[in-house]
C-alpha cells in the first residue's frame, strides 16, 4: 500500500493521542475532568458542566457512548461526581453511576470500551479484578454484574489498550500482552464469545488503536515494527488471514485510527512521517502549543482540541503541502486559564491534502 495524498496526517509538534468522534459533545479535558461543551463553540465560553473525576492523580483514558446515549468513562480515578466508581463510570445525561465495584489491582485503570448488540459493555485496561471477580485486563458488564472473558490476557505487565467489536460480535483486543486465554497471542487477539484466538503471529510490540474499513479489513497501530513476522512500522492491516504493511508505515507510534465513509484511513500519533510524506509534526517552530486531539465532522470540517500555555496567544496554521505551499494562519486565539481551547476548520474539505500545525505568533 502507498500512502495517498488525501490522508490527513497530524502531530503538530505535539503528541496527538486520540481521534475522537463527536461523542454527543463530550470530550476529555485536562486529564482530570470530563466536561460537556456548548452546542455552538465560543472560545470565551466556559464548559457548561464540570464533572470531575477524583482520586490520586486522576485521569481519563477513554470515553465511549453506547446506542442508548449513555457515556462511559474509564481511566485512573476512584470517584466521578462524588460517586465511588473505581476506574469506570457511566453518565446518563444527568448523573454519574458506578458499574458495580469497578476494577481493582495495582494501579488499576480502564483504557477502552466496546459494546455488543445485546447492550453488554466490555472494558479493557490494566486490572486484575472487575466487580470483585478475577479478570485479567478485560471484563464484561451485563448491566448488573461483571464477568471474565476466559482467563483474559497475560504477559509482562499486561494491559489491554484498545477494543473493537465487529458486526459478528467478535471482540478484538490490542495492547501489551503475549498470551490470551492462556495461549500465545502477541499483542492482539480476538474473543468469539467463548474463547480467545491469536491473529497470526501478531506483533512484536504494543498496539494502541484498532479500526475496520468498509471491506472489514482490520488496521492496527502502535509501537511495533513487525506484524505477522514481516516488517510493518507502527501500522499494519489484517485481511482475515494475513498481516501486511502499509507502505513504509510510520516513523513513530500511531495512537488513534479512524476510517471515513469514503474509504480513507486517518491516523494520528507521535510520528513525523507517514510513508515518504512528512507530517505537520515535523514543522520547525518554537512551538508551545500542541494539537492534542482532532476529529473529522460529518460535514467535512475538522475540529481540533489544543493545549497551549495558559493565557497565551497561539495560532493554528494550515498548508496544502510541505514542500512549496506556505503555512497560512487559519485561526488565532488567546488561550483560557487552563490552556485548553478548540477550533473548527470549515474549509478543510476544499483541499485534497491539508496539513496543520500550532504555534505561537
Amino acid at each position: 500500500m502507498v500512502w495517498q495524498s488525501n490522508f490527513y496526517k497530524t502531530g503538530a509538534l505535539g503528541r496527538v493521542w486520540q481521534f475522537l468522534p463527536n461523542l454527543n459533545g463530550f470530550r476529555i479535558g485536562s486529564h482530570t475532568s470530563l466536561f460537556r461543551k456548548a452546542p455552538t463553540f465560543n472560545p470565551t465560553q466556559k464548559p457548561l458542566q464540570i464533572m470531575g473525576m477524583g482520586g490520586s492523580l486522576p485521569y481519563v483514558n477513554a470515553v465511549r457512548v453506547d446506542s442508548a446515549g449513555n457515556v462511559y468513562a474509564g481511566g485512573f480515578f476512584t470517584t466521578a461526581g462524588g460517586v465511588t466508581v473505581n476506574g469506570v463510570a457511566k453518565w446518563n445525561g444527568s448523573s454519574w453511576s458506578a458499574l458495580g465495584s469497578g476494577v481493582s489491582g495495582a494501579n488499576a485503570n480502564v483504557e477502552d470500551f466496546a459494546f455488543d448488540s445485546s447492550g453488554n459493555v466490555y472494558a479493557g485496561g490494566s486490572f486484575t479484578t472487575a466487580g470483585g471477580v478475577p479478570a485479567s485486563c478485560i471484563a464484561k458488564w451485563n448491566g448488573s454484574t461483571w464477568s471474565a472473558l476466559g482467563v483474559g490476557v497475560g504477559g509482562s505487565s499486561p494491559y489491554v489498550g484498545c477494543l473493537l467489536m465487529d458486526a459478528n460480535g467478535q471482540l478484538y483486543a490490542g495492547g501489551q500482552f503475549t498470551t490470551a486465554g492462556g495461549a500465545p497471542a502477541n499483542y492482539i487477539a480476538v474473543w468469539d464469545g467463548s474463547s480467545w484466538s491469536p491473529l497470526g503471529a501478531g506483533m512484536n510490540y504494543y498496539i494502541y488503536s484498532l479500526a475496520f474499513d468498509a471491506a472489514h479489513n482490520l488496521y492496527a497501530s502502535g509501537g511495533f515494527t513487525t506484524a505477522g513476522g514481516i516488517p510493518a512500522n507502527s501500522i499494519a492491516r489484517w485481511d482475515g488471514g494475513n498481516w501486511s504493511a502499509l507502505g513504509s508505515g510510520l516513523n513513530n507510534a500511531g495512537t488513534w485510527l479512524s476510517p471515513d465513509a469514503e474509504g480513507r484511513l486517518y491516523v494520528v500519533g507521535a510520528f513525523s512521517a507517514a510513508g515518504t510524506n512528512a507530517s505537520a509534526f515535523v514543522a520547525q517552530a518554537n512551538v508551545v502549543s500542541t494539537i492534542s486531539k482532532f476529529h473529522r465532522n460529518p460535514n467535512g470540517s475538522t475540529t481540533f482540541n489544543l493545549l497551549t500555555t495558559p493565557n497565551a496567544v497561539s495560532r493554528v496554521l494550515a498548508a496544502s503541502n510541505l514542500t512549496s505551499a506556505p503555512w497560512q494562519p487559519v485561526y488565532t486565539n488567546i488561550a483560557p486559564a487552563n490552556g485548553a481551547w478548540q477550533f473548527t476548520d470549515t474549509n478543510g474539505h476544499d483541499f485534497a491534502t491539508r496539513f496543520y500545525r500550532s504555534s505561537t505568533p
